[in-house]
């Protein structure tokens, strides 16, 4: 019999990697206590969904400085093409990434070095809306102090399916097979230590690096929810007085949660909040995915399946359930004038979704009125704004940023710094 000889080196790396993984599955997998037993919930946090919840106040002026915290796989480009036309349409200055990057230090915190100067004369900034992850302290540190905090949510299974299949998790957890959700929900632990583990960050993870990972909790890490992945930061998944606590922090900073599957009761919302024109916030879907178990249904999935599913994003879930029942207290405190606008704003995008739809669509000159009403002046739809509505704008940005002659603000260099 042949006897394999590790090199003393060789031999201790593995023994480090072996720990590291028994590591992960004990503190993120180990079995819950008696008093662990029961998923999180509204009530069993002490969550009120009422909490810094006011009616908006009466328009005066359109506000302009706004952050937006672009949550992945929400439908958050639909939205973001919204923050995008107002800025553009007023040349209002845009946090951007540096020259090479794709998001603002995602899924790592905004660092110096990894976002632009601004073009304003003044040096500030009016708009934040690209990926980012949420901080408190190092967001109002570049934007105005009064700025409005905005993002949005999606049901949480419905997300997940999506994040799946767009960072290729079957992919990062070697899973080859027909139903590779299904598979990966089977045994979240076998899985999630291939995906977290530091040999597949340069061939796997690229910027992403060791410990992340998009199956669990993917809309409260993009919120600023500790995970435990970045370095120097505890894993709170199970803590829930943090949980508590962070999640009336953004009950109380966020002026507004829109929620993907009321997407329209969302924007009117935001125009309230804004006091923005309804032009502003006319819309055309973007980005949607097309692959094989977007179909897959909770109740046509074995029940332990969708336990496993449960207990790994419990976080998640909580946070869509507080703040998509705060979206209809806000809506209730709005008054019955809000019925009235929502079924106004909903027969304008009938109208621009049959204008902007047609075959052949229409030209770029061709336009359509949309007639005065209690909530708007009488406005044209063109067929540039359709594609305006339906195209990416943040090329048409940094284009405008091209031209600047400020320089990029580089603390360090940017390469150099961890992020996407």
């Amino acid at each position: 019999m042949n006897v394999i000889r590790l090199r003393p080196v060789v031999f201790w790396r593995v023994v480090v990697f072996l720990t590291v993984c028994g590591l992960f599955r004990f503190v993120l997998y180990s079995p819950k206590t008696s008093q662990d037993d029961t998923l999180l919930s509204i009530e069993n946090l002490g969550l009120d969904v009422s909490y810094g919840v006011e009616p908006y106040p009466t328009c005066t002026v359109e506000r302009r400085n706004v952050v937006f915290i672009k949550n992945h796989k929400c439908g958050s480009d639909t939205a973001t093409n919204v923050f995008h036309r107002f800025g553009l349409d007023r040349g209002l200055s845009f946090v951007l990434a540096v020259p090479g990057r794709m998001t603002l230090n995602w899924p790592y915190v905004i660092e110096p070095g990894t976002y632009r100067a601004s073009k304003a004369d003044g040096g500030g900034f009016n708009i934040m809306c690209e990926h980012q992850i949420y901080n408190e302290r190092i967001i109002s540190a570049i934007m105005p102090f009064n700025s409005e905090y905005t993002t949005i949510l999606r049901e949480p299974f419905s997300r997940f399916k999506s994040a799946f299949n767009f960072f290729g998790l079957e992919w990062r957890a070697d899973i080859h097979n027909t139903k590779p959700m299904l598979t990966y929900l089977e045994d979240i632990p076998r899985y999630e230590i291939h995906i977290r583990s530091p040999s597949n960050t340069q061939s796997k993870k690229s910027c992403m690096g060791p410990g992340w990972t998009a199956g669990q909790n993917g809309m409260s890490l993009d919120l600023g929810f500790d995970n435990g992945f970045q370095l120097d930061v505890l894993d709170q998944t199970n803590n829930v007085t943090y949980i508590r606590q962070w999640l009336q922090k953004l009950q109380k900073r966020f002026g507004l949660v829109m929620i993907m599957e009321h997407f329209e009761e969302s924007l009117v919302l935001l125009r309230r909040l804004m006091c923005w024109r309804l032009q502003d916030v006319l819309y055309l879907v973007r980005n949607v995915g097309h692959y094989n178990f977007k179909t897959l249904q909770l109740d046509t999935i074995d029940p332990k399946l969708m336990d496993n599913y449960r207990r790994f994003n419990q976080v998640d879930i909580v946070l869509y359930d507080l703040f998509n029942k705060t979206l209809w207290r806000r809506i209730e405190l709005e008054g019955p004038g809000y019925a009235d606008e929502l079924r106004q704003f909903k027969g304008v995008m009938e109208k621009v979704r049959a204008f902007c739809y047609t075959v052949p669509p229409p030209s770029n000159d061709t336009q359509m009125v949309i007639p005065k009403s209690d909530w708007n002046e009488a406005f044209p739809v063109t067929g540039f704004y359709c594609l305006r509505m339906a195209n990416r704008l943040y090329n048409d940005i940094t284009y405008i940023y091209q031209k600047n002659p400020k320089k990029v603000r580089m603390s360090r260099q940017w390469d150099k710094v961890p992020g996407c």
